[in-house]
């Protein structure tokens, strides 16, 4: 999931002769949901928003084998192989193909910087201080709400990696945030996204919706100084009998 924080540090970094390199974190978070199944976490639903290409879902269907998974993805140039990673799980997944989730329903554009350093990896609806976008893809914006009630699904588990939009997502979830157990939500403390979600909007937003902070994994940190650039938070409903802490 850090690919894409990564790969838009190494952007910069590259001009001044450095490089970040990141061990695998895929063992922790695989770890931390394990942990949680043996408390007792058994989702039926999960919902993957910023799927990429799929390898989180994979991943997460090997530790939750009957779950059904629904994946939004907006970048088309990826979705051939989000689907071939999809491809055997079952129950089969549902994937919204050139879709975003935000606060209400519409249209935008994902914008796309595509060159050596940052490939196809970095994409967001928001603008970012490298410039303009070397590629703009016309998507849908659904609520999350909206998905919940079109497909008729109550996500246990919503994960969101959304490079710096996490924010607007979480605004169109006034229903399911009555239900969800577990957010899996990405954060990123680098002003790279211009108006990205901030790590304490993300606290204030969970808290005020009757959720505690559980965990924090997949943690990346700048080279030269060691500085936090991203992870991911977990947040959980504060009625849940599994958290045992």
């Amino acid at each position: 999931m850090r690919e894409k924080i990564k790969n838009l540090v190494n952007f910069h970094l590259s001009l001044i002769g450095l490089k970040l390199i990141k061990k695998s974190r895929d063992a922790l978070l695989s770890e931390r949901l394990m942990h949680m199944k043996n408390l007792g976490f058994s989702p039926q639903v999960i919902f993957d928003c910023g799927a990429y290409i799929g390898e989180w879902t994979l991943k997460a269907s090997e530790i939750f084998p009957k779950t059904q998974f629904l994946l939004v993805e907006p970048n088309t140039m990826v979705i051939n192989r989000t689907k071939a990673n999809i491809s055997d799980i079952r129950p089969k997944p549902i994937l919204l193909e050139a879709t975003a989730v935000g606060d209400n329903l519409g249209s935008g554009y994902l914008n796309i910087w595509a060159n050596e350093h940052t490939s196809i990896e970095g994409s967001s609806l928001l603008s970012h201080v490298q410039g303009e976008p070397k590629r703009k893809i016309a998507i849908e914006i659904l609520t999350l709400d909206s998905v919940s009630e079109k497909y008729n699904l109550k996500p246990d588990l919503v994960k969101l990696d959304l490079q710096g939009t996490e924010l607007s997502a979480l605004k169109g979830t006034n229903n399911i945030m009555r239900t969800t157990t577990l957010f899996i939500i990405e954060f990123g403390c680098l002003e790279a996204y211009v108006n990205r979600t901030t790590p304490r909007e993300l606290m204030d937003i969970m808290y005020d919706n009757n959720y505690c902070l559980y965990d924090v994994v997949d943690l990346v940190y700048r080279p030269y100084d060691r500085a936090l650039c991203g992870g991911d938070f977990f947040f959980i409903k504060k009625r849940q009998s599994f958290k045992k802490i």
